[in-house]
């Protein structure tokens, strides 16, 4: 006795072959495959080309990171050629028996430049005037040497 009235269930299992409809479900399905393989190199494609921008960005913080360090360390380089050359002229102090010291101060620029000292004591009293010419040099020449010392002469040249 069968369940449904006028349905046997082996009409089903007889398949009829169509070769026209068993071509079109082989095309139909590498079309898709097809589909399929363009839509994950696309997305490949997508996150590569994400990662080349991402090392674009990189590259160009790094070459502005480069060049910042380059300005500073010119800008360094500079510091230190210009406190070496006070360290050369500090050099010139020269102390004797902590009664008197010398200013030795040589004009190390291409122009003409004024030289002045002045002196304070234990107090933070001014001892001289630069103003007053005590301890002044004008207009010192490129390449010449002044010294001003602290001895009872006002000044050696």
């Amino acid at each position: 006795m069968a369940l449904f009235p006028g349905y046997s269930w082996y009409e089903d299992l007889s398949i009829s072959y169509n070769p026209v409809a068993n071509e079109f479900a082989v095309a139909a399905a590498f079309a898709l495959s097809l589909c399929a393989l363009c839509a994950i190199q696309w997305v490949r494609e997508s996150h590569l080309r994400r990662d080349v921008a991402d090392l674009h960005r990189t590259v160009y913080l790094k070459l502005e990171m480069i060049q910042n360090l380059e300005s500073q360390l010119k800008q360094a380089k500079e510091e230190i050629t210009r406190l070496d050359n006070i360290r050369i002229e500090l050099n010139g102090v020269i102390k004797t028996n902590n009664l008197e010291t010398a200013f030795v101060c040589t004009n190390v620029d291409s122009a003409p430049r004024d030289i002045g000292v002045e002196l304070f004591d234990e107090t933070g009293a001014l001892r001289n005037s630069v103003h007053a010419g005590n301890g002044a040099f004008l207009d010192v020449a490129p390449g010449q040497t002044k010294t001003v010392d602290t001895s009872a002469r006002r000044h050696v040249l």
